[in-house]
């Protein structure tokens, strides 16, 4: 991860490598995140780590990229478009 800081409001954020190999910015900062099972069947626990930095920078949506598709990754790899 790398530290930098946000060019839309200005906090630090470190970026992470996704699975699909696209960087995600986290707030700099970890804090307590609760964590509960979709339905609600085995309970909630509290971890430690970083909340993803498109949940509080005000100004997200400007940075905001569409989601990446199986194809259009391999495309974006190879150079090619989909």
């Amino acid at each position: 991860m790398n530290d930098a800081t946000c060019k839309g409001c200005g906090k630090p954020i470190i970026w992470a490598e996704m699975a699909a190999g696209r960087r995600a910015p986290f707030d700099a900062k970890a804090g307590t995140i609760l964590l509960e099972d979709k339905d609600g069947t085995k309970g909630a626990r509290y971890v430690r780590g970083h909340v993803s930095h498109f949940a509080t920078c005000p100004k997200a949506d400007e940075f905001r990229k569409p989601p990446v598709t199986s194809q259009a990754n391999e495309a974006e790899k190879s150079g090619q478009e989909k």
